[in-house]
């Protein structure tokens, strides 16, 4: 297939993107936060900088990202948050979870969540399962996953409050989605490119292993395929990038103590397009899926080469810093 256009990508949640980032991977709108103060929301608004990138701030949930305590949701949204989210933390208890949803229901935008069971995921760096036995690494089960989906969608039915999940990684949390939509929920979802295409056998034994390190982690291959076939039959609605750019000094080190994360805006493209191996579904999933959630229109569009080859390094990353496990892998999709 040779080059052609496409609508504008769209990213539910870009962490801390640059709109330099943004522009070379192909997106016109990226979430970024969430920010806790309003002031600082009506700040980060008014430094948007280049207009063909419309930047969405979310808004924190809770105080301090901790799940603990509802923040001012209310003023948040007033200052001009387009969604309220906890990040990638997940809420620590359920009566937190329902006040957040009673109260975060009633601001009109989109609230976004990250289901798990923290008690679960304390102290966990890897997937649980033979890898990390062999690794002796400290793990987080999927049930996990499963187990906090299962619990966002019990509240979800008393409250009656849409939520959007993100970070989807495991088999056993796409089973408990897929129960929770065939409920009838008003319960959306994504996943991120890196979980589509990566997994646990990318730690190998090294010491240093950072580079790798993921919130939620990296699930083993049968993960992977069914956050695949979940956005193939429309379980999960959305990918994501989940874009952080971290010094490399701080991943540069033992997965156990490496800060989690890496760039994702300019290799997202070509990373569910290789996942997926479908050029409509792709465009599906990258654009029109997040402009739904978020209740946008996507109106610019983009130029794609899906049959050309490219490596990731320097010249193709808007950095440094060039945090990823991808550098130097030859991938096929470009974003013209």
């Amino acid at each position: 297939m040779s080059r052609f256009t496409m609508p504008a990508l769209v990213d539910l949640y870009g962490r801390d993107a640059t709109v330099e980032a943004a522009l070379r991977g192909g997106f016109r709108a990226v979430v970024v936060g969430p920010l806790e103060q309003p002031s600082d929301v009506r700040a980060r608004l008014a430094s948007r900088g280049d207009p063909r990138v419309n930047v969405l701030v979310a808004g924190a949930l809770t105080k301090g990202l901790r799940g603990e305590e509802i923040a001012d949701v209310g003023l948040l949204v007033k200052a001009g948050a387009a969604v309220l989210s906890n990040g990638g933390v997940p809420l620590k208890n359920a009566r937190v979870l329902r006040h957040v949803l009673e109260y975060a229901g009633r601001t009109g935008v989109p609230v976004m969540l990250r289901a798990a069971d923290p008690d679960l995921e304390a102290g966990g760096v890897v997937r649980e399962g033979p890898r990390a036995s062999w690794l002796g690494l400290p793990a987080v089960p999927p049930e996990a996953e499963e187990i906090g989906i299962a619990t966002v969608a019990a509240l979800v039915r008393r409250t009656g409050t849409a939520v959007h999940l993100t970070h989807l990684w495991s088999a056993r949390g796409v089973e408990a989605l897929r129960r929770a939509r065939a409920e009838g929920l008003p319960i959306t979802a994504s996943t991120t490119a890196h979980h589509l295409v990566l997994s646990d056998e990318l730690i190998d034994a090294t010491a240093y292993a950072g580079v790798c390190r993921f919130v939620p982690p990296l699930g083993d291959d049968a993960d992977r395929r069914a956050l695949v076939d979940a956005l193939r039959d429309g379980t999960i609605d959305a990918v994501a990038t989940d874009h952080k750019e971290i010094p490399l000094h701080l991943q540069d080190r033992e997965i156990e103590i490496a800060e989690p994360g890496a760039r994702g805006l300019e290799t997202a493209y070509a990373l569910v397009l290789g996942a997926l191996g479908d050029a409509t579904l792709t465009s599906k999933v990258l654009s029109a899926g997040p402009a739904r959630i978020l209740g946008l229109s996507v109106v610019d569009e983009v130029d794609v080469e899906p049959d050309v080859d490219w490596v990731v390094g320097p010249d193709t990353l808007v950095g440094p810093p060039y945090n990823t496990p991808l550098l130097g892998a030859r991938l096929r999709g470009r974003v013209l």
